[in-house]
């Protein structure tokens, strides 16, 4: 198998030597007393083939180029070596002529190669010189990005592979020559042979077939290496490692590899560093130290944080649980805090109570803190990211901008808790923490002012995101964050979990109690209002004491309403009824809905048999079906509207109709209703002659009659005037009878004294079959004649007198015994 020694590099022993002593920037500075021989680096870090994107990549290159020693400056590039060579000669640009590598340099931030992905001859490297970039040609970037992706390979261990393999190191390289990329990774270097290039396989030669070879053998060892067989380092097993195999005699020990990249990683190095290039991690340790490994581990704390992730820990008589990182515990407050540091509950190990005891807890003389949080920082200013606090969520770390930010999000420092960088930085860098957020509900807000404000439209927030960048949290870290009041640019429904759904318009919140007014608003499907549902109510707040929509509305420009969807009734003015005032906003949503009609004066909901008659500003039960028919219906039709509307008007007392016969109950006397008093009917022949029925009496209390139909003081007449001089009426149990003013005279009845007949006072009288009353009567069951004048019957002594008395064929008009009575008998004719 084909492995790599970290010191035997391909250009001059000047630059190599240096590389010894070289750190980029250190960011966590580790110990010897931290290394782990048999766990290098943790397996999900070693094949987190999304720890970095090509652009996060181009991003750390171009920080780096120029953080070595020699006075370099950091993130510049010497391009035409202008400065003093630290290897002699004069400038770079004259020590590269000297050595076969002439300026311009270019250094690997700015590097293009057309991808060799085929072993072959070996090949120059493209865009060296700063020549064009050829058609086809990759980025270092994006070259070290495809390897990872394809071969499952952390970015961050091929870029700390290519720190520590190649020379200069490339990495931080500010003029690197062109053979410093031939074999950057050493990939298909052996450590056995002549020691140089001289080792490398020419197939191989090359920057991107450097980078893409290495992650395929590290992909190889790890996809291998537990089948039979397998001649090199075996994971979960004991192994001889050397301390170095270059210098005879230097001798090995026994590792027991607790992890698969442990061991690919001593397959690609074959070795590990003795307690001398251990107590000086940052320099040279003996004739038999080997620095390969040791590099890789101190480097990838350096750049990336700890190499091993943290691990959640309890003991067996505690549900406390605790993230063991850098040889402390650190109290974990909830559950779903673990699984915002990417630590899933169910790989919590337990232990004893004195292995759990054993692991210390931060002393209280330092400044870190004893448990975990949302918002931490390390413990120094100084450190790789200068002090930084961020918001852990969801496997990420977000940075805060700075304290404007933090008050933004309503995070106070005494919420910040500081953490050893070791455990921070491991976590995925999430980048700046932006002013939009999204949750895992798929759920986006604004945030500023110390509060969440949730957006449901995409196109709003759109509009108001234009820079695209938003930030992932969980809904416990989203929780954190106060909710205020929703952003919407037009009226909008919100349905919360626990309560019913409301009109949001205007930053106003309007509930909505029932279905039936959310039917009658037309928000079934008439009104283009969406409707939103949330996955979580604490979402959204500022609720204050909200109005609740009603159906019975005032328009604000003082228009009564009574919404009922597409079947919208405007209220007249008249029946003296208002309901809930709407402001201008919700103006407009009713006003959306088409009026059909005005509200009739019969009102019913479909839940109740009860019709009930608005009038002066009450509505009043109609009690029978004849009612109902009396007041009008049904050529005035029925509104039927919801209940909440008709409870909200006033009660009245029972309406009864014009012309509903009606008695109390501790009396034999029936009343005829004329226009909210009562009439009494004086005979019971009388009440029959006007077509009533006895079945047609209602029985109600005398206080209710006396209170809303008092006594009108008269009683029902026979005679009726019209509105026509010569047609009066008699209303007889024998029959209608039509009468002139000659005839009503001869009555004695003066036409200005007698009730106008009306339709709706006596609804049951038929007088399209009244006959004509004749000055000649007589009564049924007797054959006296009478002859009607001055108010007197006067009867015919015999036949002949009647027939001298008219002189003609005579016509009698048969009338009752009770009219006839109410004439009084004059002389006999």
């Amino acid at each position: 198998m084909f492995k790599k020694i970290s010191l035997l590099v391909v250009v001059v022993a000047a630059i190599s030597i240096g590389f010894v002593a070289v750190s980029t920037q250190t960011t966590y500075a580790v110990a010897a007393s931290e290394w782990k021989a048999g766990n290098i680096i943790d397996d999900a870090l070693f094949t987190d083939a999304d720890s970095m994107s090509a652009a996060q990549i181009q991003d750390f290159l171009n920080r780096m180029v120029g953080t070595g020693y020699y006075g370099r400056i950091a993130g510049q590039c010497d391009t035409n070596g202008l400065r003093i060579s630290e290897l002699g000669g004069g400038t770079r640009a004259q020590y590269g002529a000297a050595h076969s590598n002439p300026a311009p340099f270019t250094c690997l931030k700015d590097f293009y190669e057309v991808p060799k992905t085929v072993p072959g001859p070996g090949i120059p490297a493209n865009n060296y010189g700063g020549k064009p970039i050829p058609a086809g040609a990759k980025s270092a970037a994006q070259l070290i990005w495809d390897a990872a992706q394809k071969y499952n390979i952390s970015p961050k261990v091929l870029l700390v592979k290519l720190g520590t393999e190649s020379a200069g190191p490339l990495t931080s390289d500010d003029w690197p020559f062109l053979k410093q990329y031939t074999y950057a990774m050493g990939s298909h270097c052996p450590d056995s042979g002549p020691g140089g290039s001289a080792n490398c396989d020419s197939d191989y030669a090359g920057f991107s077939i450097q980078i893409s070879s290495s992650a395929a053998l590290l992909r190889y060892y790890l996809d291998n290496m537990t089948k039979p067989g397998w001649p090199y380092k075996k994971p979960y097993q004991i192994n001889s490692i050397y301390w170095n195999i270059v210098e005879s005699g230097c001798g090995a020990s026994n590792v027991s590899i607790e992890n698969m990249a442990t061991a690919a990683l001593y397959t690609y190095t074959p070795y590990q560093p003795n307690q001398a290039a251990l107590n000086n991690m940052y320099g040279s340790g003996d004739c038999c130290s080997a620095y390969g490994n040791r590099n890789f581990w101190r480097t990838y704390n350096d750049w990336f944080g700890s190499t091993t992730l943290p691990v959640a820990i309890k003991s067996s008589n505690s549900p406390t649980v605790y993230i063991q990182s850098g040889g402390y515990k650190f109290a974990v407050p909830t559950m779903a805090l673990l699984q915002d540091y990417g630590i899933s509950s169910g790989s919590i190990k337990t232990l004893s109570d004195a292995a759990l005891n054993a692991v210390p807890t931060p002393s209280v003389l330092s400044d870190i803190s004893k448990s975990i949080s949302y918002l931490v920082k390390s413990e120094s200013n100084t450190d790789g990211d200068l002090g930084s606090i961020y918001l852990i969520s969801v496997g990420k770390r977000y940075k805060l901008k700075d304290t404007q930010q933090m008050a933004d999000f309503g995070f106070t420092s005494d919420q910040v808790r500081i953490l050893p960088y070791g455990l921070i930085y491991p976590i995925d860098d999430g980048g700046q923490l932006a002013s939009f957020i999204s949750t895992t509900t798929n759920n986006v807000f604004k945030v500023s002012g110390g509060k969440k404000r949730i957006i449901f439209s995409e196109a709003l927030y759109n509009s108001l995101n234009t820079s695209g960048k938003i930030s992932n949290l969980s809904k416990s870290t989203a929780r954190l964050i106060t909710s205020g009041k929703p952003i919407s640019d037009k009226p909008i429904l919100i349905k919360k979990l626990t309560t019913a759904v409301n009109l949001y318009a205007n930053e106003t919140y309007y509930p909505i109690t029932s279905m039936q007014v959310y039917s009658c608003w037309g928000f079934d499907g008439i009104q283009n209002v969406p409707l939103y549902a949330i996955a979580d109510d604490s979402y959204v707040g500022d609720f204050g004491k909200p109005q609740s929509l009603k159906c019975m509305v005032t328009t604000n420009t003082g228009q009564g309403l009574l919404l009922n969807g597409a079947n919208t009734y405007a209220i007249p003015s008249s029946y003296q009824i208002s309901g809930q005032t709407l402001n201008a906003t919700t103006s407009a949503i009713a006003k959306n809905l088409t009026v059909k009609s005005n509200l009739s004066r019969f009102i019913k909901s479909n839940n109740s048999a009860t019709v009930w008659y608005i009038e002066k500003g009450k509505k009043r039960p109609i009690s029978s079906y004849p009612n109902l028919l009396l007041l009008g219906y049904p050529s005035t039709p029925l509104s039927i509207i919801d209940d909440i509307s008709i409870s909200s008007i006033a009660t009245g007392p029972n309406k009864l109709g014009n012309g509903q016969v009606v008695k109390d109950s501790k009396s034999q006397v029936v009343y005829s209703i004329m226009d909210n008093k009562r009439t009494a009917y004086t005979s019971a022949e009388l009440y029959l002659a006007y077509g009533n029925k006895w079945s047609d009496i209602e029985t109600y209390d005398k206080s209710f009659l006396d209170s809303n139909y008092p006594s009108s003081g008269s009683s029902v007449s026979r005679y009726l005037a019209t509105d026509k001089a010569d047609v009066n009426y008699l209303v007889d149990d024998k029959g209608c009878k039509i009468l002139t003013s000659t005839i009503l005279g001869s009555h004695g009845q003066s036409r200005a004294s007698l009730p106008i007949y009306s339709a709706s006072y006596y609804p049951r009288l038929n007088i399209t079959n009244c006959q004509p009353l004749l000055k000649y009567v007589k009564n049924q069951s007797t054959s006296t004649v009478y002859y009607v004048e001055n108010g007197e019957k006067r009867p015919f002594r015999s036949w002949s007198s009647l027939m001298e008395h008219s002189q003609q064929n005579v016509e009698i008009s048969i009338i009752s015994d009770s009219t006839l009575k109410l004439l009084p008998t004059g002389s006999t004719i």
